[in-house]
């Protein structure tokens, strides 16, 4: 199985495929759902290890740094990018910017019940049929199949974060878009009062939404989306230090270079030299 829907005229790309590069670390450019159908799985999301299990699914973003150990895995691959299907244009209709994709939170794994899997699979056939057809239609169908696996999911994703009652539903909605907020202006903004008032909430509420769910602190998320970029440019990126602290914000690369060091416990530059040497072996 390996499909793949070119949108011409927009640059659209939709794929469906059964199997993933087990060579390297790819930095992924478009939106990705790891199914894993098989046998737990290995595998690392810049430079973090995770164990993916059985009849699971990991939701995955533009820009990180992926690898998975397949062997066991019978996987399918869903990918799209946003010209196919901009989550962020239809954040009513999804509801998954901030929860499934372009979150602060850890990538969600989304564990599946024998039920969910059977949804799951019945829908991943229509989707394998509707790639036989040739027709002015297919692109529109493909995207209304595509809207309906993503609703599935962050169903399924909020289920896992609640015991499902209307008031916790509205918390994760609530921290889904704190989340989303924070992946998209973490350059700009660093306190909690900024996205609150974004929001039309307290940081007080914030907080206490965040510690009701079992969630780290709102502050500590900030500081953490912060960190995985400036990991992320420091590990695929030839940029200087001091470039790199001038695209996260930062007024000089000292204060960069303090915040770094206070976090991880060593520099940005012994980081990246020990990420090249990381890398030099694994060739």
């Amino acid at each position: 199985m390996n499909f793949h829907l070119n949108e011409s005229v927009l640059g659209g790309q939709f794929f469906l495929k059964n199997s993933w590069d087990d060579s390297n670390i790819q930095q992924l450019d478009c939106y990705t759902i790891f199914w894993n159908r098989g046998g737990e799985v290995r595998y690392s999301v810049d430079g973090q290890h995770f164990i993916l299990p059985a009849h699971a699914l990991v939701c995955l973003s533009p820009g990180q740094c992926v690898a998975f150990e397949t062997q066991s895995a019978q996987p399918v691959v869903v990918q799209f990018n946003k010209e196919f299907y901009c989550i962020e244009l239809h954040e009513r209709e999804v509801s998954c910017n901030g929860l499934l994709f372009n979150g602060i939170l850890m990538n969600p794994i989304l564990t599946l019940s024998p039920a969910d899997s059977l949804s799951f699979h019945s829908l991943l056939q229509v989707i394998v049929d509707e790639f036989q057809y040739q027709d002015n239609v297919q692109t529109e169908m493909l995207r209304l199949l595509l809207k309906r696996f993503i609703i599935k999911c962050t169903r399924i994703a909020k289920q896992q974060m609640t015991h499902q009652t209307a008031v916790e539903y509205m918390e994760v909605d609530i921290i889904r878009q704190f989340s989303a907020l924070v992946d998209k202006h973490f350059r700009k903004y660093r306190q909690v009062a900024d996205y609150a008032e974004m929001m039309h909430y307290s940081p007080k509420t914030l907080s206490n939404v965040f510690n009701k769910l079992g969630e780290k602190a709102p502050s500590e998320r900030i500081q953490e989306r912060v960190l995985l970029e400036a990991k992320r440019m420091l590990s695929v990126t030839e940029k200087p230090v001091k470039e790199i602290a001038y695209d996260l914000g930062y007024e000089s690369a000292a204060h960069f270079s303090r915040f770094f060091k206070k976090h991880m416990g060593y520099s940005p530059s012994a980081f990246k030299v020990n990420r090249l040497q990381v890398a030099e072996k694994e060739k």
